[in-house]
């Protein structure tokens, strides 16, 4: 499963029309097919390389996302790749980056709704606050729709950390997870601003999902100064000392609602007596 990130796009020029998109970072993209396209057309080196590691083409023609379901025994894992890249710009991208809504219902034309898959994996290379905030929106309403693309676990990259969230409300559950990234030396992260030195570190994660008990296990582990790899342990107290933890695949929470009924005969003012008669409030 791979997707692409903002090293694989070929940079556009100061004049490219990417800049006027890119300029409305506030508004829903509305990219029509043509210009989603076009902006495909800076991922061929990627596609092309993607498509070249096996007989099975992983993208359809002039495409960056897909949807790939993978059976394992008598279940099927679903993985949707989604080109959050699209209008990388390099320094300029946090908050600033789109997925577009004509990226997103190709996705959901493509799914197949025959097949109700164990788990849903969305892979794609920022995290989702490198996304516009109506992007960031928009994302969010396709992801926990029933009907839509259902995530429950977001796979991403970019980030030089060993992140993980989980984020819960009364319609979804997703858990969001850092997957492994690795450079030669450090180098002057850039969000919009240059505000911090890297260390020299490599990182990888790994993860075993196991929804019968809706349980993740994972380990962290970051490379030392001989490049040994040793637990991660930096980012979370929660993390034991070999670098590994536990986190529920699902947030379940019962909401339980109390009432006690009281006969009252027209306008009822609120008195300490009349409280001192509800046990919940």
């Amino acid at each position: 499963i791979i997707v692409p990130g903002n090293h694989d796009a070929k940079r556009p020029s100061k004049t490219s029309g990417l800049n006027l998109i890119r300029d409305k970072k506030d508004e829903k993209m509305s990219l029509d097919l043509t210009a989603l396209q076009e902006l495909e057309v800076r991922f061929d080196g990627f596609r092309n390389a993607c498509n070249s590691l096996s007989t099975k083409k992983l993208y359809k023609r002039n495409q960056t996302s897909g949807i790939k379901d993978i059976k394992v025994g008598n279940a099927f894992y679903r993985f949707i790749m989604l080109n959050s890249a699209l209008g990388t710009r390099d320094k300029f991208d946090y908050n600033n980056l789109f997925v577009s809504n004509i990226q997103l219902e190709s996705l959901l034309k493509d799914i197949n709704r025959k097949i109700k898959p164990e788990i849903t994996f969305l892979v794609m290379h920022h995290p989702i606050d490198w996304l516009s905030y109506q992007e960031r929106q928009l994302l969010e309403e396709y992801m926990q729709d029933e009907t839509g693309l259902n995530v429950d676990v977001v796979l991403h990259g970019h980030i030089h950390d060993g992140q993980i969230n989980l984020v819960s409300n009364l319609d979804s559950n997703i858990v969001f997870l850092v997957t492994g990234i690795g450079y030669e030396r450090g180098e002057i992260y850039s969000g919009g601003e240059e505000h911090s030195k890297r260390p020299n570190h490599y990182r990888y994660a790994t993860y075993e999902i196991c929804k019968s008990q809706n349980l993740i296990h994972g380990i962290l582990r970051k490379s030392n100064n001989v490049l040994a790899f040793k637990p991660d342990t930096s980012m979370y107290k929660g993390i034991n000392q070999d670098g590994e933890f536990e986190i529920p695949l699902k947030l379940n929470s019962k909401l339980e609602t109390y009432s006690i009924k009281i006969p009252i005969n027209g306008d009822v003012l609120l008195t300490p007596l009349l409280l001192s008669k509800i046990d919940y409030v």
